[in-house]
């Protein structure tokens, strides 16, 4: 069954029902955002299983890279070599997200963020850009647009 593709506002207003009328935690929808984005990695790109499988998960400072962080997380524990980017400082990251980022860290994933230069994507069985999601506004600058860029001419599949 297909599913339906939606606005940002309407993401943005699933969003919000999901907290203020269901009352669903963000953190609870973040987790089972980044088991949706790792579930699908792990099923149609990484032939079923991560075990050793590399896979490199690029971060933004919102929720889209918080969703990112938690997939990084859980495709660790499914065995996958697991390095994170981020495109900000962790002091820079939105609450939920910076608290991701320092889970990740705490179970061992390797996690750095950009410094300026470009940057190069290194060989990898996937990527998961997890740098912008539905909140964005105006095209991508600084160094969220060097890693678009890195990403865009990476060799390996992009999940996105």
């Amino acid at each position: 069954m297909p599913i339906p593709a939606l606005t940002a506002k309407q993401m943005g207003r699933v969003d919000r029902v999901m907290v203020q009328e269901f009352g669903l935690h963000v953190e609870q929808l973040m987790e089972l955002a980044g088991w949706a984005v790792a579930s699908f990695a792990r099923s149609r790109l990484l032939a079923t299983s991560p075990r050793g499988r590399r896979v490199l998960v690029v971060a933004g400072k919102g929720g889209n890279g918080g969703d990112g962080l938690v997939a990084a997380r859980l495709l660790h524990g499914w065995g996958a070599e697991v390095e994170v980017i981020l495109s900000h400082p962790p002091a820079a990251l939105n609450d939920i997200t910076r608290h991701q980022a320092r889970i990740v860290r705490a179970v061992g994933i390797p996690l750095r963020h950009v410094t300026g230069e470009d940057e190069a994507i290194p060989p990898v069985d996937l990527v998961i850009d997890a740098l912008l999601g539905f909140g964005g506004t105006g095209p991508p600058t600084g160094d969220t647009a060097r890693l678009m860029t890195a990403i865009n001419a990476s060799e390996g599949p992009v999940l996105a």
